[in-house]
């Protein structure tokens, strides 16, 4: 009724819906689009530097609750989940919780020590046509140990680039894929990866299989049954001016495929992670990108995993943030991080993401935590990185850093996915026997011996 006692009207009653629906909109806070992170430098520059007084004592718990007072020893994507702007987020369950422990010092492999300081005072970098810059004399080990301005942060992006790793390692990953109804798809893959020149290992020579090759990543699908044997290889030129190469096994016509050099943003295998986030995850043709150095920070990581936490059980699966480490996965350490900004020149063509800003631990030179953002500058994915050190062949315990568990969380499509340690790492002599031949097993015609 009107306040006249006379009936309302369907135009006078869809007024007032539309009225009550712009007041409610208005009293709902402008979530995500107002709250979103815009990529800005002064929140790098922000975070806590590497001084005396930067500590969190060993045994504090960050929780949903109490994270504001920790928020500067926080990588900016770690802040995002914990601050409700995204669909993904750290709830206010104590699995949840960051436990922090003493930082433990890491020690790099001897022989990839020793050729950093063997070789690495010749490596130069030269800049290229695309406004870009390879890397000249690079023989083994860090390319460039101390870096230091010009381009301080193109000689990290290079550090990452040609990563410790050892000869050969395999491991089997547990996937899972998360949309944002929260269903989840679960896939099982033999992971093995090689480095094929520039080798740092005790008795091996310096290069054991084909020439122009950096590494190769073999991931071969074991569940589910339908797709069985579907395999793909990626192969890393060791030539920054070379693209990577990429090819498909397809059980149903036994035979590889070659995919396009031109989709460096497609998807891997249906996950949210693209063909360029391959390897380190700064598997990209080198000389089509910058990278500038945004400072050293102190920074959470999780780079001790325990029993539990190398397992799919240290892992949570379902919930607001699917794939973070559960408490009992490991304990946080404060480490010293550069932190570098990679951005894709012209020649990169129409790249999916502006910035690609990664988290470099100063003692291993591995990545601890990536952000993406999309070509509008929102952050797009957050990519935290989990390590632990393996045990090599000489008995040392070291960073492998594509031996890790991890997780990624795509805000703009509202998709997640995360994979974990399945097995144990086998490294070297411990691969299977029909792997330690990387020029059949890393090849593009080795794939046909898939099924065989």
């Amino acid at each position: 009724m009107n306040k006249a006692g006379g009936r309302i009207t369907g135009r006078q009653y869809a007024g007032c819906i539309a009225a009550a629906l712009l007041m409610a909109l208005a009293a709902v806070p402008a979530l995500p689009a107002a709250a979103q992170i815009r990529f800005d430098a002064a929140d790098y520059r922000a975070l806590a530097a590497p001084e005396a007084s930067a500590v969190i004592a060993p045994g504090t718990k960050i929780t949903l609750q109490n994270w504001t007072r920790y928020r500067r020893f926080m990588p900016v994507g770690m802040q995002a989940l914990f601050s409700a702007r995204y669909p993904w987020s750290i709830g206010p369950e104590p699995e949840f919780a960051l436990e922090v422990g003493p930082t433990i010092p890491i020690p790099l492999a001897r022989k990839y020590l020793a050729d950093t300081e063997k070789y690495s005072g010749a490596v130069r970098l030269r800049k290229v046509d695309t406004g870009g810059y390879t890397v000249e004399n690079y023989v083994a080990g860090i390319p460039f140990p101390n870096p230091t301005e010009p381009e301080m942060g193109v000689k990290l992006m290079y550090d990452v680039w040609y990563p410790y790793s050892p000869y050969v390692f395999e491991v089997v990953f547990l996937s899972y894929f998360v949309d944002g109804f929260k269903n989840a798809a679960s896939s099982t893959s033999d992971t093995v990866v090689w480095r094929l020149n520039h080798i740092s290992d005790e008795g091996k020579p310096r290069s054991m299989y084909s020439a122009g090759y950096l590494e190769a990543d073999r991931f071969e699908t074991l569940e589910p049954q339908q797709l069985k044997y579907t395999t793909q290889l990626s192969l890393q030129p060791d030539d920054p001016a070379r693209v990577q190469e990429s090819y498909i096994f397809a059980p149903t016509m036994r035979r590889p495929l070659r995919m396009s050099t031109s989709g460096r943003c497609a998807a891997m295998t249906g996950s949210d992670f693209v063909q360029d986030d391959n390897g380190s995850g700064f598997f990209f043709q080198a000389i089509n990108f910058t990278a500038r150095y945004l400072g050293s920070k102190r920074l959470l990581a999780l780079v001790h995993l325990n029993p539990v936490g190398l397992t799919p059980n240290g892992y949570l699966v379902k919930g607001s943030a699917p794939g973070w480490p559960r408490t009992e996965a490991g304990k946080w350490e404060l480490r010293d991080v550069h932190i570098i900004d990679v951005t894709p020149l012209p020649a990169a063509g129409d790249y999916c993401y502006s910035h690609k800003v990664g988290y470099i631990d100063q003692q291993t030179y591995a990545l601890s935590w990536i952000e993406m953002y999309g070509k509008d500058s929102m952050l797009q994915k957050v990519w935290p990185i989990y390590q632990t050190p393996r045990r090599i062949g000489t008995g040392e315990e070291v960073i492998i850093p594509e031996a890790n568990s991890t997780s990624m969380f795509n805000f703009k499509d509202n998709h997640t996915t995360a994979a974990f340690q399945a097995s144990p790492v086998r490294v070297d002599e411990q691969a299977p026997a029909d792997l330690q031949n990387a020029s059949v097993a890393a090849s593009a015609s080795g794939l046909g011996q898939i099924m065989k």
